[in-house]
């Protein structure tokens, strides 16, 4: 199985080809104030006609879950569909270490920590 990283508005998404088999999501927040919320969506991708040009799209969703996590990790496993699918990760809130850490000088915006594989 290929995960291929591709950015999207908000989110984080890999698109996935190769044979079905679970996805296994490993989430971890070793730093950070309280809690973060994570909504995992696996979505079955289809050619749509746009224009008369063919494009693949998300056709419908396979498994969606939504995750609190604090500090520590979580493993979670998700059903796949036959590729081709998509994986969609969406964390919030995000915080800035050197605002809630003494003597960071780290300023990237950072929420969870998301691993992706299959078994």
């Amino acid at each position: 199985m290929l995960l291929t990283p591709r950015p999207t508005r908000g989110a984080r998404s890999w698109s996935v080809s190769g044979q079905r088999a679970p996805l296994t999501v490993t989430l971890a927040r070793p730093a950070g104030p309280g809690r973060a919320r994570v909504r995992l969506r696996v979505a079955r991708l289809g050619f749509v006609n746009k224009r008369g040009s063919l494009r693949l799209q998300q056709a419908s969703v396979a498994d969606e879950r939504t995750l609190v996590i604090e500090r520590g990790t979580r493993t979670v496993t998700l059903d796949a569909p036959r590729p081709p699918f998509r994986v969609t990760a969406e964390a919030s809130p995000t915080f800035v270490p050197k605002l809630v850490v003494p003597g960071s000088r780290d300023d990237r915006e950072l929420s969870v920590r998301i691993n992706f594989g299959s078994r």
